[in-house]
């Protein structure tokens, strides 16, 4: 039988465990080994409901299906759990993933035009400068996961952003076409990187709520 683990607190001594059947069936919860409830299906899953635990605390419950967001979402008196939908931490573990992809994809671009391996490449202009670019990006994405830095966030998105306009410039002024999609791609991502400053407020507010 298929189950996902929570814990309430950092010692993990408060358990949750929500198991299921099949796809999403006969769904229940249980609290330190006690069960609290359940829900019937999927369905009833996305609707959400709220759970209370012997020490008077909520556990709210409900399949998230907000962009970016996606996924199982478990709250205790308002705070997201850790591994769930919603957790600013697996948000920024995100953010960080992208940020390898794209930094990766430079990287290699860069290195098959700088090494002369792909004449088409080095004659769209990709050199070391492009491996650079995608070493910072993935640097930055490293601060923003660990360090939970706004800034490093901003510097992703003015590196991204700067390299789309750049690579508008320089398509234009060479007669080509832009690639469109390739431009659509990135401003996806930036917005995605954009999202990452709700997750650093979550974060730092939470921080605070634990330390009050």
């Amino acid at each position: 039988m298929p189950q996902n683990k929570f814990y309430l607190d950092d010692a993990k001594t408060q358990e949750v465990i929500i198991s299921w059947r099949g796809i999403w069936k006969d769904i229940s919860i249980t609290h330190n080994g006690v069960a609290i409830g359940g829900f019937e299906n999927f369905r009833a899953l996305k609707g959400g409901n709220r759970f209370h635990l012997n020490d008077g605390s909520a556990l709210d419950i409900h399949w998230s299906q907000a962009y970016g967001d996606q996924g199982l979402r478990i709250a205790h008196n308002g705070r997201a759990l850790k591994g769930s939908s919603g957790d600013p931490e697996a948000k920024l573990k995100g953010i960080f993933g992208i940020s390898i992809f794209i930094g990766a994809l430079n990287f290699i671009v860069g290195a098959l035009g700088q090494f002369g391996v792909s004449e088409m490449l080095e004659d769209m202009g990709a050199n070391w400068v492009m491996m650079l670019v995608g070493l910072i990006i993935v640097g930055l994405g490293y601060v923003v996961m660990s360090q939970k830095s706004a800034g490093a966030l901003i510097g992703i998105i003015i590196v991204i952003a700067a390299d789309v306009i750049l690579s508008l410039y320089f398509m234009m002024e060479e007669g080509g076409r832009p690639s469109f999609a390739g431009i659509g791609l990135k401003v996806l991502f930036i917005i995605q990187f954009a999202r990452g400053f709700g997750a650093i407020r979550e974060y730092h507010e939470q921080k605070n709520s634990t330390i009050q």
